[in-house]
């Protein structure tokens, strides 16, 4: 399958970044699910992190035993390795056929003649329907294999780990030789143009058949020009386990960009808006290029930023913080940019001189406040681009991972546009300009999964959807939600198909949620002089 073609079909995924729009596909559930009585899998208690040993021999999965790892909570899967095996491949074979019948149906006919589109559709609409017909069919095996493996643990939809396993690797990728050199690359490649030049380093020994971290190192600036990528890589990134084991990216910084630039969510300056917009899209687009192209592990995407450089780095991972295991700050510079509580499930490393110690402590001090357990600060060895301090980035980055179902999630918008993070989106709120700062949307969402309960407190916001998955709450019993002192009671009905648009629609193998549930959220109350704050109440399920 061209690389061109699949880069193309996936752009439109990037829009979910924006604006995503997931579609409610559950019903509610009036029995107990499972053919067997398991253990409450949310419930589960916390795990010892296992090596690389304890991998049965010839395991697909052995280089990438992250789940315990990410989730020290998370139990092992409950399948046989072989039996994980022989489910992801007919899930390949199944999602590679939808893949491929979608990158027919999107061909790009820009310039083409009226007969020659008329010809080309006509092609497709013929090559689409053959590759439907053996998706479908495809779909049917792996349904027969699917039921037939998951009735012995009752239903394999409960199980997150072994729905990782499943589907990981689950788009088709081109395969790519690598001598192991720093190569120039463009994000963007038509007949007539090249668009957004990065550098990178793809490893010696890279196959498809396993996923590859990936680090997306953005340049400070020297003086008053940007630092050159290829430099940067030299110094950086071509040392020990990031020349063996990472796939590093690092991009051209094109001229008048001014990722060093102000920007305010409130603002309705059409210029300050659309400069925003076209850093988004410059991002965008590498990200694109590195995720489509290459099979990346996504629970180990690493952001990294320095000096000028950082204010829109901490803008946009606010934006989106379920998109990366952690982000690298170098001598950060604009931290009023950070939006602390949106961060509070993103590891942070922040390396600093002298001189910007100060500004350093400082962010580092606003994570911890908002609820950031994992912020590391590294004094910096020397100068930028910190060379020498390669050997503590990498251990950091080793044991980094994205924690991409956690039990905690705080969700301040950054503007009227982006509203989602992890497993809570925000359907309907006041506008972050019509209120008083301190009435500003916000939310903040916890599950508890001993009680098999969830508790939403909010700000300004009137309607908002949970993803849900069985580390969170147990799907099979009834579950409260409380929503800022009021009580309900939901039941939700796991779906296999809600599971397969979430991993296509994001383009996210790891984005394993199962159901969801929408509701209204009234006002808060005011707690009672008995002292029980807790009023039962209807809410909206869908």
């Amino acid at each position: 399958m061209p690389t061109r073609s699949r880069a193309f079909l996936y752009s439109s995924l990037f829009l979910l970044f924006v604006l995503p729009r997931l579609n409610s596909q559950t019903t509610s559930s009036q029995g107990g699910r499972g053919a067997c009585a398991t253990p409450s899998y949310a419930a589960t208690p916390s795990y010892a992190r296992p090596s690389s040993r304890g991998l049965p021999t010839g395991s697909p999965f052995r280089t990438s035993f992250l789940d315990q790892r990410e989730h020290p909570s998370l139990p092992s899967p409950v399948l046989k390795s072989s039996d994980l095996s022989a489910l992801n491949k007919k899930a390949q074979a199944w999602l590679g056929l939808v893949s491929e019948s979608n990158l027919v149906s999107q061909v790009d006919l820009t310039g083409k003649k009226e007969k020659e589109i008329k010809s080309i559709r006509a092609k497709n609409r013929k090559k689409i329907r053959s590759l439907r017909k053996k998706a479908r069919k495809a779909k049917e095996k792996f349904l027969k294999a699917f039921e037939k493996r998951g009735k012995k643990v009752g239903t394999l939809l409960k199980y997150v780990a072994d729905l990782r396993r499943i589907f990981d690797g689950a788009f088709p990728y081109k395969g790519f030789f690598s001598d192991g050199k720093i190569k120039k690359r463009y994000a963007i490649t038509t007949k007539k143009t090249k668009e957004v030049p990065f550098w990178i380093h793809v490893p010696k020994g890279y196959k498809v058949t396993k996923s590859w971290p990936l680090i997306l190192d953005i340049p400070g600036k020297k003086g008053d020009a940007w630092r050159k990528p290829e430099e940067l890589m030299n110094k950086v990134w071509s040392k020990g386990s990031f020349l063996t084991d990472f796939i590093v990216a690092c991009p051209e910084v094109p001229e008048g960009l001014e990722l060093n630039a102000e920007f305010d969510p409130l603002s309705v300056q059409e210029e300050m808006v659309r400069a925003e917009g076209e850093r988004r899209k410059w991002l965008f687009s590498l990200m694109r290029d590195l995720l489509f192209n290459f099979r990346i592990e996504t629970d180990r995407f690493y952001l990294s930023a320095s000096d000028e450089a950082t204010p829109f780095l901490l803008r946009f991972a606010s934006s989106f913080p379920d998109r990366f295991a952690g982000i690298i700050l170098k001598n950060p510079k604009g931290i009023e940019n950070a939006t602390a509580p949106n961060l509070i499930n993103v590891s942070v490393l922040i390396l600093f001189d002298k001189d910007h110690k100060a500004v350093a402590e400082t962010l580092a001090k606003n994570l911890k406040e908002a609820g950031n357990k994992n912020v590391q600060l590294l004094e910096g060895k020397g100068s930028l681009p910190f060379a020498n301090n390669s050997p503590e980035i990498e251990k950091w980055a080793q044991k980094t991972f994205r924690l991409l179902y956690p039990r905690h999630v705080k969700l301040f918008p950054v503007s009227d546009r982006l509203k989602k993070a992890y497993w809570v989106k925000i359907n309907r709120s006041e506008g972050l300009g019509d209120v008083p700062a301190e009435l500003r949307p916000r939310i903040e969402v916890t599950a508890d999964p001993e009680k098999n309960r969830i508790e939403i407190k909010s700000t300004s916001v009137w309607r908002v959807t949970l993803f849900l998955n069985d580390f969170l709450v147990d799907l099979d019993k009834d579950f409260s939600i409380v929503i800022n002192g009021v009580v309900q009671k939901q039941r939700r009905q796991r779906s296999l198909d809600f599971l397969q648009n979430m991993i296509i629609r994001r383009g996210d193998p790891r984005n394993i949620y199962v159901t969801s549930v929408r509701l209204d959220i009234p006002k808060p109350i005011k707690k009672e002089q008995d002292g029980n704050s807790e009023k039962k109440g209807e809410g909206e399920g869908n």
